[in-house]
């Protein structure tokens, strides 16, 4: 998405691939990718799927140790899901091959061809229900609509949700009959309101179980660690703060937590119990909760994660610019403050002038002494100039930047203190 390309190039530069005292790793054999994965599916501790933008499958046999490209397409490959190590689907942002097939664990896969009116112009959420049912959701930006079958894909069914949402994005089933989709309603992705939607008789027909408050949110994933508690994420196109929803009473409520004081581009969650969790999304390497995120703080691993998957309290795994592995025997995480919160007086202003030739100023200020970094980065996420790169007392700073050997052209630059992050758009008009 257009939107989100700066946070996408400004996350290049932050190293989520080596850490130590986590309970999550990064698989060193998984393939890289500069944007991210968008989906992981494991059908038992071994064998698991990856699929992402550039249109790979990917499969591994012994629990991410090793990976094989099975399939390549031009299509967006967002979502996966299978209902055993056979059994599976690909969903697709591509509105004219939405979805694919296998029925041999990978080897050769087919496009789905017997979906009917109302179509789905794209598949960003999969829920592998039982032996033979599935639901399949989307799209992000509209239209709203939900397929499923009941015979393992011999047949589909289209459901209309235009008069519920105007497009979906996740979706949960506890049962063949009894589920949620999440996303949003309003006329853009980009300025609509956050719905999360309930049926209990197989999508003939729903309940409107939470409607957001504030415009330019959407729900984006979801997760229920049990029958009671479960938590949706939100993404933002405004300002600020940034929250969550959580519910604990099976998703008859919801309510909103904050995650952020700042814009945070939040997609990815998931959690592993009621109480821990883990948050990620563009621009953003991964924060933990241990208390059903009344607070969070680092968790030293993965950039760009948009889906979180848990085998059992002992086993997960998660997906962004690589692919990464939960593990209870792993070294348990090392509690810090809450840094996620960013106070009142870490700002980044707007550069001025703007747009700007050959130089401009570009203000800032952070409210706790320590490590600073100011960085200035082209549309191809190359790095053109580091401003700052010191340990800063609180206060009130500026720095001018020179762009007199730069060609004209759209600019980010990026402020990371205290292991958060904001970033601004520029111009160069020569």
């Amino acid at each position: 998405m257009k939107k989100n390309l700066f946070l996408v190039l400004i996350g290049l530069t932050l190293s989520a691939e080596s850490f130590s005292q986590t309970s999550w790793k990064v698989l060193p054999n998984s393939p890289s990718n500069i944007r991210r994965h968008d989906d992981v599916f494991f059908v038992d501790a071994s064998t698991g799927w990856i699929v992402n933008g550039q249109g790979n499958i990917f499969k591994t046999t012994d629990g991410g140790e090793n990976w094989s490209l099975q399939f390549s397409t031009d299509a967006y490959l967002r979502s996966v899901g299978f209902l055993d190590a056979q059994r599976g689907w690909v969903g697709t942002l591509n509105r004219d091959h939405i979805l694919y097939t296998t029925s041999d664990g990978g080897l050769t896969w087919t496009e789905v061809t017997n979906i009917p009116a109302p179509k789905p112009l794209g598949i960003c959420g999969i829920s592998a229900v039982d032996d033979s049912v599935v639901y399949a959701s989307g799209r992000y930006n509209s239209p709203a609509r939900v397929i499923k079958t009941t015979d393992s894909g011999a047949s589909w069914t289209s459901i209309s949700m235009d008069q519920y949402a105007n497009g979906l994005v996740d979706c949960y089933f506890l049962r063949a009959d009894s589920g949620f989709v999440v996303g949003w309603k309003g006329d853009t992705y980009t300025t609509g309101i956050p719905v999360i939607l309930f049926t209990v008789d197989g999508g003939k027909t729903w309940l409107r179980r939470y409607t957001g408050k504030e415009e330019a949110e959407i729900c984006w994933k979801i997760s229920f660690p049990s029958p009671q508690v479960g938590y949706v994420s939100l993404e933002i196109f405004h300002d600020g703060p940034t929250f969550f929803l959580d519910t604990s009473d099976g998703g008859v409520t919801w309510r909103e937590k904050r995650f952020a004081d700042n814009r945070a581009d939040v997609q990815g969650i998931g959690f592993l119990n009621e109480t821990t969790g883990w948050i990620g999304g563009w621009g953003l390497s991964a924060f933990e909760t241990s208390n059903s995120g009344q607070s969070w703080h680092s968790a030293g691993f993965g950039m760009n994660i948009n889906r979180f998957r848990f085998l059992s309290d002992t086993l997960g795994y998660a997906v962004g610019q690589r692919v990464y592995k939960y593990s209870k025997e792993a070294p348990s995480a090392v509690e810090s403050p809450d840094q996620t919160s960013a106070p009142s007086d870490f700002r980044l202003e707007q550069n001025h002038p703007n747009p700007f030739n050959p130089e401009t100023t570009i203000r800032y200020s952070i409210g706790r002494t320590g490590p600073v970094s100011l960085q200035v980065f082209n549309l191809s996420g190359q790095l053109i100039a580091t401003l700052v790169e010191e340990v800063k007392s609180t206060g009130e700073y500026e720095v001018k930047f020179d762009a007199s050997n730069l060609p004209s052209g759209i600019y980010f630059y990026r402020l990371l203190a205290n292991q958060k992050f904001l970033s601004r758009k520029m111009v160069l008009a020569k």
